[in-house]
């Protein structure tokens, strides 16, 4: 009797660490986004606001911290936009080819589209990261990536992840800033192009 009580306890623990080392740790295996410097983009972006509702093609070229180009096209009400960001200016382009140049490009974009949009800190936020020049609250899914992070007035849901190369990369999010909610949809990652 005592031997099968032994015999038991002994398949229950052989049992046990079979089923631990099958199950592979994702994040184990996944590299660090915050190594993600340069990125395209290619997917869909969305704002609905109480008087408005857009829907547009996205393309979001990045080649360093300072340096993008946002492109929107599609049904925008204006047609297509261009925001450009540069180390000491950022630029603006509508659908007509006409450019204004400033030094913020939330207050730019908002200026021209009516859309609040903290572009500095969509650079970590598209990647899965908090901005780590802000405070945030955070909500870590069951696979230790984040599903919700608050910051200086967003609330950032990561609905969805993919796998790009060795990361999992965000591949929908909603922002939402009181009476604004943005949703973007990435449907491609090219990692340094």
């Amino acid at each position: 009797m005592r031997n099968n009580i032994i015999i038991l306890l002994l398949s229950l623990w052989l049992t046990g660490c079979v089923q631990h080392h099958a199950a592979p740790d994702l994040l184990a295996q996944t590299a660090d986004p915050k190594a993600i410097e340069h990125w395209e983009i290619k997917g869909k972006f969305s704002v609905k606001q109480p008087d408005e509702a857009i829907s547009a093609n996205l393309l979001w070229k990045q080649s360093s911290p300072s340096r993008y180009d946002i492109a929107l096209t599609g049904p925008l009400g204006q047609g297509s936009v261009l925001l450009s960001g540069y180390p000491d200016k950022v630029v603006f382009q509508d659908a007509h080819g006409d450019i204004e140049t400033a030094y913020n490009a939330e207050l730019l974009l908002y200026h021209h589209t009516g859309w609040s949009m903290p572009i500095e800190s969509m650079y970590y936020w598209v990647r899965g990261l908090p901005d780590p020049h802000y405070k945030y609250e955070y909500i870590l899914d069951d696979q230790g990536l984040y599903s919700h992070l608050k910051q200086h007035g967003w609330t950032i849901i990561y609905n969805s992840y993919q796998p790009v190369d060795d990361y999992l990369l965000p591949r929908k999010m909603t922002l939402n800033y009181t009476d604004t909610h943005i949703t973007l949809f990435f449907r491609t990652w090219q990692i340094n192009p």
